[in-house]
């Protein structure tokens, strides 16, 4: 079922059709007694030809009597189509989309045209849902009542494709930004009334312009590059999101590795047929030219902080509440900022608090918050990361900087997957959604945990992890290969379970594979043998960041094979308390869920595989070392404290110093005062509700 009369619409369709080996919409259908199976919904009326359903057109209504006449005995079932000939959506107030809008039979046809000459890439098929036109139908009721009951369903399918697609209309952004200043500037909250044209300015830098040719534009400048660079670009979970994303407003959540990722989501939801969100950019990025390039492809630049000033707050919350009401998706990093050290950083919280309270104050859809992972095998600012690192201080974003940066982009970035998580719904009947969760600090948390559970463990990932913490980096070459088997063979246990994917290849293909792409340097040690070598400095430091983009993954199987070693005769169900017990501090500092099944899993596979279990401890001897000496220490601290002034973090701090060096603990770069931080946090959540004894018996539990 197509929206209306085009014989271009349906060769397009028949394109598709055959392509994909579905039936042609030329097909006679000999039990409707029809010469094709392919119909129309709507007719031009008027001398303008506006494009309408005010009744059925009369191949329809033939199929309708007859359908009544035999009812029960014929089945039919309809399949919305749109053919949408350009990616240009509506904008308030533009006279040239108005020109070319899709509503009237004239500038529908100009539209096609204006598509095939000029937009041929960006022409778009979709297909709806199916509807059961048999079972729509009611013999005691009237013609009309019938034909009304197959319209409507079609028509509002016809809209979800087309909002899907194209977006809601794009608001004029003088008129917004004036309709927003008169909002917050009499605001009943607000003390200190700020003027109007105080308010204009402060949503003028903050309001994004979004605008299709940039968007066009910065598509075919990076859709070539991304293609000449990548060895692969992999999008998995789009089932999720094409199911949810008809009947909500979206919120993309993804976790943040590099500058490159909002070019990648915006670029691949295009391809996918999915509008390109509006994306909260810290002002870092309000730079000359690159900031109002990137306000056209649909950023808008909030300020890093803002306690205080409840007039920008105020202008950020009417904000995005006026996107969301008008159905725009949105694109918020929850982190705040990019990972330096690979393991997602602690949630903000506080934008999240201001997407519910929109949507408490009420929305015209429900919201959906989708968590998305982006995982690269080549990583673009590994030496600016390694500077800050080192230095506990971010480098300031510079269109100099910029520059460099591009200049020195590796020629190869492997491969890039894009994963979508289990969607997190807040529901319409919600009068305030934040009820929903303890605290929007919860819910941000909730939002990391299904990021990381989307998780993918690439080459890289898996040979970063085979050679970590290893002594002076020395190992056998040989070894590599039995490690990376080891992991494969421990992800497997609970690949059934886990929504987490591991590279599958043979491990000497994922060996050549890697030292091909990162440029592997190995440094011979023994002049009497050639396979046992050490991993150049340069190598290993890469390498840290991407064993830690996925150390989540690897809790599990680490405490599962402590717990097996042990020497402690345990049930299936003391073995899953033990770990529950011992995973709390860690799963929480990571940000992942270490469900009982898995442990369960755990449990099974390695009592009937001795050799996986002792090929394993060796491999978990090096492996997680520093991580687990790191969160030791911290528990230590806490614990030797936990009867003084362990509310003072600052003092918390300091004592971790004096530890480690008491300890002759080596701490790497990425076990900062930020990971501390996170931990103290971790552990007060623990022990705040918990007697003083039964904390101080906890946390000595907790230790690994």
């Amino acid at each position: 079922m197509l929206t209306h009369r085009s014989q271009l619409d349906r060769a397009v369709l028949d394109l598709c059709c055959k392509r994909h080996g579905l039936p042609l919409s030329t097909r006679r259908s000999t039990e409707l007694e029809e010469k094709r199976s392919c119909f129309y919904l709507m007719r031009g009326a008027g001398v303008r030809g506006r494009l309408t359903m005010q009744r059925l057109p009369p191949p329809l209504l033939r199929i309708q009597q007859k359908l009544l006449a035999e009812h029960g005995k014929i089945d039919v079932t309809v399949v919305p189509v749109i053919v949408l000939w350009s990616r240009m959506g509506a904008k308030e107030g533009s006279v040239l989309r108005a020109t070319l809008s899709d509503q009237w039979r004239i500038t529908a046809n100009l539209r096609r045209f204006v598509g095939i000459f000029f937009y041929p890439t960006d022409i778009v098929i979709g297909f709806g849902r199916c509807i059961n036109w048999s079972r729509l139908l009611d013999p005691a009721r009237s013609e009309n009542w019938n034909a009304r009951r197959l319209a409507v369903p079609i028509r509002v399918e016809f809209h979800r494709l087309r909002h899907q697609v194209l977006g809601p209309t794009v608001p004029h952004r003088n008129r917004q930004i004036d309709r927003i200043a008169k909002q917050v500037a009499n605001h009943p909250s607000i003390k200190a009334a700020p003027s109007e044209q105080d308010v204009r300015l402060t949503t003028r830098e903050l309001a994004s312009r979004m605008a299709y040719p940039t968007t066009r534009f910065l598509r075919l400048v990076f859709g070539p590059m991304l293609r000449l660079l990548t060895d692969e670009l992999t999008v998995t979970g789009l089932a999720r999101l094409e199911a949810i994303a008809k009947t909500h407003t979206l919120v993309y959540v993804p976790n943040h590795r590099s500058h490159l990722d909002y070019i990648l989501i915006s670029y691949l939801l295009f391809q996918h047929g999915f509008h390109i969100p509006y994306i909260a950019a810290g002002d870092n990025l309000d730079l000359p030219i690159v900031g109002g390039m990137l306000r056209r492809a649909g950023a808008f630049f909030i300020r890093r902080s803002f306690d205080g000033d409840e007039t920008y707050k105020q202008v950020i919350s009417d904000y995005v509440y006026d996107v969301l009401q008008e159905g725009h998706s949105l694109e918020v990093f929850v982190e705040g900022g990019r990972s330096r050290p690979g393991w997602m950083r602690e949630p903000r919280a506080g934008f999240l608090e201001i997407i519910l309270a929109a949507h408490a104050r009420g929305i015209e859809k429900p919201l959906a918050f989708v968590p998305l992972n982006i995982n690269y095998e080549k990583l673009v600012e590994k030496s600016s990361y390694a500077i800050e690192l080192q230095s506990n201080q971010k480098q300031t974003e510079t269109v100099v900087g910029l520059v460099k940066n591009i200049g020195r982009l590796p020629r190869r970035l492997g491969a890039i997957r894009l994963s979508f998580g289990d969607v997190i719904t807040v529901p319409r009947s919600e009068q305030d959604p934040t009820r929903r969760f303890e605290s929007a600090l919860d819910f941000a948390e909730r939002i990391t945990r299904h990021i990381n559970a989307a998780s993918h463990i690439n080459a890289v990932n898996l040979f970063a992890l085979a050679v970590r913490n290893l002594p002076h980096h020395e190992i056998a070459v040989g070894d590599i290969e039995n490690r990376i088997m080891s992991l494969q063979s421990l992800f497997e246990l609970v690949s059934s379970i886990s929504t987490c994917t591991y590279a599958r290849q043979p491990p000497s293909e994922i060996m050549s594979h890697v030292m091909d792409l990162c440029s592997i340097e190995f440094v011979e040690r023994h002049a009497s043998t050639n396979d046992y070598v050490a991993l150049a400095e340069r190598c290993a430091d890469e390498l840290r960041w991407h064993g830690n983009a996925v150390l989540h993954c690897v809790i599990g199987p680490f405490l599962a094979i402590s717990v097996m070693n042990q020497e402690i005769e345990r049930t299936e169900a003391e073995f899953i308390e033990s770990i529950r017990a011992r995973a709390a501090i860690a799963t929480s500092i990571l940000k992942f869920e270490l469900s009982d099944a898995e442990s369960r899993s755990w449990y099974r596979g390695l009592n009937d595989n001795d050799e996986l279990l002792l090929r394993s401890s060796r491999l978990f001897e090096t492996l997680l070392r520093d991580f687990t000496a790191a969160l030791n220490l911290g528990i230590a601290t806490y614990y030797d404290h936990s009867s003084n002034d362990v509310a003072d973090l600052e003092k918390f701090l300091q004592d971790i110093r004096i530890n480690a060096e008491a300890q002759r603990v080596e701490l790497r770069p990425e076990y900062n005062d930020s990971f501390f931080k996170s931990l103290h946090r971790s552990i007060q959540r623990y022990i705040d509700p918990m007697p003083q004894e039964e904390a101080a018996s906890w946390l000595s539990r907790t230790r690994f």
